[in-house]
């Protein structure tokens, strides 16, 4: 864009014409680092999903496993612990 276009947007006051500029500008690098926030954002939630699948199947496993060995053997005995006063 050259002065004469430039002009054209300004009209005659060159400082509402900076002031449009700067506030153009902050707008831009607004929306750039709200972009950027939401992209981490989802990368951060995705990877948070993947790790908690990941580990709510390995609880389902260790879970089965420890099913199946506690029905094969015969339940411990437990020491009375409260004694009647």
């Amino acid at each position: 864009m050259n002065k004469h276009e430039n002009k054209k947007y300004c009209s005659s006051d060159e400082i509402w014409c900076t002031q449009r500029k700067e506030l153009i500008k902050s707008v831009l690098e607004t929306k750039k680092a709200s972009d950027l926030e939401k992209k981490s954002t989802d990368i951060a939630q995705h990877h948070l999903s993947e790790m908690v699948q990941f580990s709510i199947d390995d609880f389902i496993k260790n879970i089965k496993r420890k099913v199946k060995s506690r029905g094969s053997r015969p339940p411990t005995k437990r020491k009375n612990t409260h004694k009647g006063t």
